[in-house]
């Protein structure tokens, strides 16, 4: 399938509000402190899974298990951009977890046309401008599907059919991985049993899904001083197909 580029637009205001619709955060200065708080603890852009060091390692642990079964040669589908660099740290963490990447197809889909043309720049290849709601990709066509945040910036009635989608994109005994905060975004979640319930409605048996509570790579308090990321608002969902 060739590389496919639509017209859709870029809202940056939209993306904003995304983030939390209520009370978005607009202040140049509170974004600038953010990041600096994350340069010095030498941590990774958001949308990355290299973020927190939690995540990393649960991120990593899902692969080698992957790796371990289905082999390093393998169809991953990465569900929202965000940046470059982001997609570099998550084809490091595929590295690290047993992922052959030269022998492996890394497929990435963004709604939004931007972050797309800042990764071909950088020689990314196999990028789709798609709706996660409707992916042009075949049934079971993926061993690994990946979402970092993304469902956070989809409206409430968008979840379910992605993750349906997603569904249907797994091979048998593949595998869907997704950090995924609650009671944030546009989204309905408000609960990780909200997010479970959502799940097992896509298909995925119960038995076969773990969440595994993480810090949060977006939402920080300040204590003396510092900025430090809040705990028990954000998971991990792995969910086997």
């Amino acid at each position: 399938m060739e590389e496919l580029f639509t017209p859709y637009q870029y809202n940056e205001l939209a993306l904003t509000k995304g983030v939390s619709p209520n009370n978005p955060l607009t202040n140049v200065g509170e974004w600038k402190k953010l990041k600096e708080d994350l340069a010095m603890q030498g941590k990774y852009l958001t949308g990355s899974w290299g973020v927190w060091q939690d995540q990393a390692e649960t991120y990593i642990d899902c692969v080698e298990n992957i790796t371990r079964e289905k082999g390093t040669k393998l169809s991953i589908l990465r569900l929202g951009i965000s940046t470059p660099e982001a997609l570099n740290q998550e084809l490091n963490l595929l590295e690290i977890g047993g992922v052959e990447l030269q022998k492996s197809t890394v497929t990435v889909i963004d709604f939004n046309r931007v972050p797309l043309i800042a990764a071909k720049k950088q020689k990314h290849k196999n990028l789709f401008q798609a709706d996660a709601n409707v992916l042009p990709f075949i049934e079971k066509a993926f061993n690994f599907i990946t979402s970092h945040f993304l469902i956070s910036y989809l409206q409430a009635g968008k979840c379910d059919s992605i993750l349906l989608e997603i569904y249907r994109g797994l091979k048998t005994d593949g595998t869907f991985i997704m950090a995924q905060g609650v009671g944030s975004g546009l989204n309905n979640w408000r609960s990780s049993e909200d997010i479970l319930q959502s799940l097992i409605k896509a298909g995925f048996k119960k038995e076969r899904i773990k969440t595994i509570p993480t810090t949060d790579p977006y939402d920080h308090e300040e204590i003396d001083g510092k900025l430090v990321p809040k705990k028990g608002i954000n998971f991990i969902f792995i969910a086997e197909k």
